[in-house]
């Protein structure tokens, strides 16, 4: 996939290596605390690319659908805890 972010994270990782920030240890660490992390943004950014298409669709039948932006705004502000179930609006 073009748009995967570990590879510039790993990057980071071993220049904060090579110039003294951080130990191997370190960075080890930190990937083995944040591993769930990083496998969900992985199924994230997976899940999206292969959805984009029928996201793009929808969005903007949505967008052209609805002619009123207060309704618009009504709309997403309603749906956004169906599409980010952790967010503190609920």
């Amino acid at each position: 996939m073009k748009c995967y972010p570990l590879q510039p994270g790993g990057l980071l990782a071993v220049e904060a290596i090579i110039i003294g920030m951080a130990t191997p240890e370190m960075v080890y660490h930190e990937a083995v605390v944040n591993f769930p992390v990083i496998m969900l943004l992985m199924f994230m950014v997976a899940g999206i690319y292969f959805l984009r298409e029928m996201l793009l669709f929808a969005f903007t039948k949505i967008l052209l659908g609805v002619r009123s932006k207060i309704l618009l705004s009504l709309m997403f502000l309603l749906l956004q805890p169906h599409f980010c179930p952790h967010s503190s609006m609920h």
